[in-house]
């Protein structure tokens, strides 16, 4: 027999029910009450850290009191502080000897009958899960290849198991573990969050009648040589009372000492957070949720636990992508009737006059305290719910001068939602610190597989049902089942040029708009060399050199794409310290103080050549082809580094500087004069890149930094920077890392599952796990809704492409119809 898997990782854990409320969501920029001062009688951490980068490698948990600032980066999470090791405590004595005492069994005398016993149910009843997050060890012990004897699932801390759950030999006779899902950043706050549920009916009878988290702690043996970033803690066991794991749970908890929350719990389903308080506990599932010290990890027990969130029953997709832009009040006369919201699909209706923000206080229709302008005025968040679950919400905002409404530009995408039958959007206002919501826009979602376009929604208020505003967003939805592996596999798309050279064309018609990156994620599991990235590069090369990969084409857009998935962790060692030191210090930069944006830009410059080496392999293999093939076709000398400059700059770099919330290195939109600073730093840098003097004669900003940028872009440095990325790494280097413990035993596991268990899991690639069979639904899906009305009637210039866009439009049809049986025939007839 094999020996056993052993999986550990340090987590910060919270173990609740889906009984509770949800999480409060709070402002640090507005005025806070009296009491707030009390915070300054708390005990402070004996040392303090700081974060370097926009994401930190290091454990960071900000407490929930201190939720996202606008103008920050998650650089800027404060992190917890450990408990001071050697800090005197009086009462440490007393403790122990209680302890101790209460560990000593007192026996009766013999001729008095024993006490009678409690029920052990009993005290599961009373038992009141912990709202504050804690520090353990999560920890997954397999036994057999690929799990196939069983295992346990369970998290400790230093003094007892808080949690366990069986992991059995059948996926389809265990104790069911649902919605293993990652949750947004904004709902708790933390970085690299997952969740996961225990249903109530399949919750596992603990032994010996003691609850699960009161269990003993058992040693395990760990398999050699499997450990990666991953680690396994042998310790001996301890035998632990319930009374004494109360006491020292509720003594001193394990994040070190943090403000006290409200007294309302928290807890998530999947990546959701449940607020119906009057549900009954004693029915609420057991919600639990992790928090993990980087993305790597929180990667690899995603992989871990999707292999078990899976039932004999068939999957169902539901994606949802939400771009919430901006919010305008509406405010009719009083005289006219009353507006009411029209709901239909994910439209809206036509827009409503908009007052001036400097309308005068009156009460609108709205309802309580209401009053004209407060869109302009007020402090508000967006909250996006599935039924009675919060699944996201934005950063406060309020109007600035520069938009006088406001503005958010934030995007949501959730890439696997649990059933759910409502989903609304809630409009809440700051009020004495808190959040109070006032308002909603409920959305009737629709599956719509056509590209995403910005509509204004009715906002309704909840006191009276009047329409009081309108919200502007950009909200797509899919829902379809997901079928065995075997349907979705062919070699169209992948065989020879034709494949690549019929992708470009269906692309170039705007039958794959917004779907590149779906098509991106397919490849890096199928075929990570990209060939019909390749293929695009030779059809483009050969463009007019002037405007040469500026515009809008196939391969930019795919390549953008491709960029915006790999270079994750390029992006936030090389600009992602600059950007976290322009959010935290507020840095506007004004004319009388120059000197300041010329420290920027030598910093960040430095941060990017000195990080050139972190750019991911194989988008270099994709520039050398670029490098190569303009080189080839163009006589002008410097236009193949130009070429790469127009990917690099252009479309990751500059945006990822003016936009960095889009990119995962800001909580949200900066304000506009944080906005302008990061412009300015992105202009410097372009006409860095482009080695001309065009853009600093037509730019008076730029004007200003002649001397340097002409330094800089004449400089080797330059070159040598852009020469780089075009330079594929040697054998030696690109020599691919041996897989991951939970890759290696995935590809062990995945076998033992049925057809239908297959459909639930993740694979693992170079951009983390990747839902392989969701992602191919939906880019198959996508184009036979666009093209079932064309299909068999375009004509294109080459015959051999022509037929094999026929035989890709057959492919898409009987995936549909085995998808939607009861949809057979009914749409149109079958072309061949």
């Amino acid at each position: 027999m094999p020996p056993p898997y052993d999986f550990a990782s340090p987590v910060a854990y919270r173990i609740s029910t889906t009984a509770a409320p949800p999480p409060p969501h709070y402002d640090n920029n507005s005025k806070r009450k009296r009491s707030a001062g009390l915070e300054l009688l708390r005990s402070k951490p004996a040392t303090k850290t700081t974060a370097t980068s926009p994401i930190s490698p290091t454990f960071s948990l900000p407490p929930l009191l201190s939720p996202a600032q606008p103008n920050a980066s998650f650089a800027s999470f404060p992190i917890p502080p450990e408990p001071p090791q050697e800090q005197y405590d009086q009462f440490a004595t007393q403790r122990a000897t209680l302890r101790h005492a209460k560990s000593i069994p007192h026996l009766l005398p013999l001729d008095l009958p024993l006490p009678p016993q409690e029920p052990r149910e009993s005290k599961e009843k009373k038992r009141k899960y912990s709202s504050k997050w804690e520090r353990g060890t999560l920890e997954a012990h397999l036994e057999g290849t690929g799990g196939k004897y069983g295992g346990q699932l369970r998290i400790y801390n230093p003094d007892c198991t808080v949690f366990h759950h069986p992991l059995n030999a059948l996926v389809r006779h265990s104790p069911s573990i649902e919605d293993v899902t990652k949750v947004h950043h904004s709902v708790y706050g933390h970085l690299h969050t997952l969740s996961f549920r225990i249903p109530t009916a399949s919750t596992p009878e603990p032994a010996d009648g003691l609850p699960s988290y009161a269990l003993q702690r058992n040693a395990s043996k760990s398999r050699p040589g499997l450990m990666s970033n991953l680690f396994t803690r042998r310790r001996r066991g301890v035998t632990i009372s319930l009374a004494d794991s109360f006491a020292k749970n509720g003594s001193s908890g394990a994040l070190g000492e943090y403000p006290d929350e409200p007294s309302s719990n928290v807890l998530s389903v999947g990546s959701t957070v449940m607020s119906d308080q009057s549900e009954p506990e004693a029915n609420a599932d057991t919600v639990v949720l992790l928090v993990f010290e980087d993305a790597e990890s929180l990667g690899e027990w995603y992989l871990l636990l999707k292999s078990f969130n899976m039932k004999e029953t068939p999957r169902t997709l539901r994606r949802l992508s939400v771009r919430i832009l901006d919010l305008q009040e509406a405010a009719p006369p009083a005289e006219s009737p009353r507006e009411t919201a029209s709901y239909g699909t994910q439209l809206g209706f036509g827009s409503f006059d908009i007052r001036s923000s400097k309308s005068s206080d009156v009460v609108l229709p709205g309802g309580k305290g209401l009053k004209a302008g407060w869109a302009a005025k007020e402090h508000i968040c967006v909250e996006i719910w599935t039924d009675k679950t919060l699944i996201a919400r934005t950063i406060w905002a309020k109007a600035e001068e520069d938009y006088g409404i406001p503005f958010w530009a934030q995007p949501f995408v959730f890439e696997d939602l649990p059933s759910f039958s409502e989903c609304r959007m809630s409009i809440c206002l700051l009020r004495s610190n808190k959040s109070h919501p006032i308002a909603t826009v409920p959305l009737s979602l629709v599956p719509n597989y056509s590209p995403a376009k910005d509509e204004r929604y009715p906002v309704v208020s909840l006191s009276n049902e009047a329409v009081v505003g309108e919200l502007r967003m950009a909200v797509s939805y899919q829902e379809l089942p997901i079928l065995h592996r075997s349907t979705y596999v062919t070699d169209l798309y992948t065989e020879g040029d034709l494949g690549a050279r019929s992708i470009y064309l269906m692309s170039l018609r705007g039958y794959l708009e917004q779907t590149h990156d779906v098509l991106f994620k397919v490849s890096l599991i199928k075929n990570p060399t990209f060939p019909w990235l390749l293929e695009m590069v030779n059809i483009e090369a050969k463009s007019d050199g002037a405007t040469l990969f500026r515009n809008n084409t196939p391969l930019t857009r795919s390549l953008e794409s491709a960029m915006k998935v790999l270079c994750a962790d390029f992006l936030r060692l090389s600009i992602g310290p600059t950007i976290s030191t322009i959010l935290e210090n507020d840095i506007e930069v004004r004319s009388d103080k120059l000197n300041v944006m010329d420290r920027l830009v030598k910093g960040c410059w430095g941060d990017m050549y000195a990080q050139r080496g972190t750019f991911p392999n194989p988008l270099r293999k994709v520039f050398a082809h670029l490098y190569k093939m303009v080189k080839q076709n163009h006589e002008e000398q410097m236009l193949h580094y130009k070429s790469v400059s127009s990917f690099l700059f252009l479309r990751l770099i500059g945006p990822a500087l003016m936009r960095p919330h889009l990119f995962d290195l800001a909580r949200g939109l900066p304000r506009a004069g944080i906005q302008r600073t990061l412009t300015t730093l992105a202009k410097i840098l372009h006409a860095m890149a482009f080695f001309s003097d065009r853009d600093i004669s037509s730019d008076p900003e730029l004007g200003k930094y002649k001397r340097f940028i002409k330094n800089t872009a004449n400089s080797d440095m330059m070159f040598d920077y852009l020469a780089s990325f075009s330079t594929p790494l040697d054998e030696f280097q690109a020599a691919p890392p041996p897989p991951s413990p939970a890759a290696t035993f995935f590809y062990e596991r995945y076998p033992l599952l049925s057809p239908t268990e297959g459909t639930y899991v993740v694979f693992p690639s170079n951009a983390g796990p990747v839902d392989l069979l969701g992602e191919g639904a939906v880019f198959l899906e996508t184009l036979y809704q666009r093209r079932k009305n064309v299909a068999g009637k375009e004509v294109y210039d080459e015959g051999d492409v022509e037929e094999r866009v026929r035989l890709m439009d057959a492919f898409h049809e009987k995936v549909h119809e085995a998808a939607f049986p009861e949809q057979k025939g009914s749409v149109r007839k079958k072309l061949f």
